[in-house]
């Protein structure tokens, strides 16, 4: 409902951007573009899968110094089917819930290897609404996440299963711009530093023509293809961090021997041996000045 770009001018859009997967996450309502692919012929060119924004409303939230209710944060859920005739597309209701008992209600529908992703974690607060989860806690990147502090919320599991802090993903690039990107990458940083290991993705977050679709983006190293997409191995590679976020400039990193075979992006440890090689190759458009590619290494 809060989107004003047809889906056929949407899925075109993608297309001739080069977005060969898409995830449709519009606000509380379940929805794709899968028929829209069908009827424009394009089924040979991109891949969809339904999905969800959620918006909770928690008015019982108690924020030091603020009056109005507080939307805590915007969660993506997929794959998701949408039912027609059902409201919302069959979105179950999200209002009156923390992170950790949405993602309670979420997981059977979306199943085992669906992503459920914090998004702008701290984003600008508009009109009283508190639209990243983070922002919303007051969390602090400089301290820890322990019990009686003020990051202590992620620790809770308001539903009794899963803690707020049980996303799978964390949106750090939104849209074209690079200001969210600068203040989630701290965020995100400090969540990898204790221990919660989570893929960093970009997304065009794309409401309208205002918006540059499939600006940011995703690019997931994965077996499957356009033309046999399995979702399930698309969303594992995604969340086992065999991926990258971008919106222009792409760094390919691969490590192992000078012979071969190599491994790129990904969460699994490698240990490194007597004459491994670190390969990069850097693709950027012309337009996109780049002089300089950094490689920090720790200890």
């Amino acid at each position: 409902f809060d989107s004003n770009l047809p889906d056929d001018d949407r899925v075109r859009s993608f297309i001739d951007a080069g977005v060969e997967v898409i995830a449709a996450t519009d606000h509380d309502a379940i929805s794709d573009y899968a028929q829209t692919v069908t009827d424009l012929g394009l089924g040979d060119q991109v891949a969809v899968m339904g999905g969800l924004e959620t918006t909770p409303l928690l008015p019982f939230l108690d924020i030091p110094g603020e009056t109005v209710p507080k939307v805590i944060g915007h969660f993506n859920f997929w794959p998701l089917v949408p039912l027609p005739g059902e409201q919302r597309g069959g979105a179950p209701f999200d209002e009156r819930m923390e992170p950790g008992q949405l993602f309670d209600v979420m997981r059977p529908l979306i199943g085992p290897g669906g992503v459920m992703m914090m998004n702008h974690p701290w984003a600008d607060t508009e009109f009283g609404r508190d639209l990243g989860y983070l922002r919303a806690i007051g969390f602090d990147p400089r301290l820890p996440i322990v019990p009686g502090n003020i990051n202590s919320p992620l620790l809770a599991a308001p539903g009794g299963g899963l803690k707020n802090s049980d996303w799978t993903a964390v949106e750090v690039l939104n849209g074209a711009g690079v200001g969210e990107y600068l203040r989630a990458r701290v965020l995100w940083f400090s969540l990898l530093s204790q221990g919660y290991v989570t893929v960093g993705t970009g997304n065009s977050d794309s409401h309208g023509m205002n918006d540059a679709l499939g600006w940011g983006r995703n690019w997931v190293q994965t077996s499957t293809t356009v033309d046999n997409f399995d979702a399930n191995e698309f969303n594992r590679a995604l969340q086992e961090g065999q991926a990258m976020a971008g919106s222009g400039v792409v760094v390919l990193v691969q490590v192992g021997p000078s012979a071969g075979p190599r491994r790129g992006a990904g969460f699994t440890p490698h240990v490194l041996a007597p004459g491994d090689v670190l390969d990069v190759e850097v693709r950027a458009p012309p337009w996109v000045p780049l002089d300089e590619v950094r490689l920090i290494t720790s200890r």
